[in-house]
């Protein structure tokens, strides 16, 4: 498994650790004011989202080229780019979150929270079983093999399970914005 792999299992791992305790009553704290967290969840946010759209942007462009070498580099490229903003912009929009979930009077009392909670539950879990096996599949073949059928069938299964993972960060999204319930 590549570094950005054991990197992101271990984030999942602690994010979704963090996020267990509020569906039990826990309160996190605002150790900051009110839009400090507000603004620093939002560019955890931008961060995240940003790099889970424009990745893929990158890689079909490099595709578009035929280039082994610029597909190699690309998908090594998006590996590191998970590393340096899809993580820190997760940790950022969760550890901000959290808190200001707390002002808005708790997970359990408020279904717009407790809804993106199960969703961002669902998200993660899908993108450490699916996308990231897929990525580590499309990485390591990129790395020391040719770019063949299995390359392309693996990067398949990365793009539709990639695709699938935005769904509920979209549809979280759409919660934190309209602040009502999707059911």
């Amino acid at each position: 498994m590549s570094l950005s792999g054991k990197i992101a299992l271990i984030a999942n791992a602690i994010f979704i650790t963090c996020t267990i305790p509020i569906f039990f009553g826990f309160q996190y704290p605002m150790i900051l004011s009110y839009p400090w967290h507000k603004m620093l969840h939002i560019f955890g946010i931008v961060m995240m989202m940003g790099n889970m759209m424009i990745g893929p942007i990158w890689i079909m462009a490099a595709m578009q080229t035929k280039d082994e070498q610029k597909l190699r580099f690309s998908f090594q490229t998006l590996a590191k780019m998970d590393i340096y903003f899809t993580i820190p912009g997760a940790a950022l929009a969760l550890f901000n979150g959290l808190p200001l979930a707390t002002f808005y009077g708790g997970a359990m009392n408020v279904p717009w929270i407790s809804q993106s909670l199960i969703m961002l539950a669902v998200a993660w879990l899908f993108s450490i079983t699916f996308v990231l096996y897929w990525q580590e599949r499309v990485l390591k073949i990129a790395e020391t093999g040719t770019i063949d059928k299995n390359f392309w069938k693996a990067y398949a299964q990365w793009a539709i399970w990639g695709s699938f993972v935005m769904i509920p960060f979209s549809l979280i999204y759409y919660l934190m914005v309209a602040k009502v319930p999707l059911w």
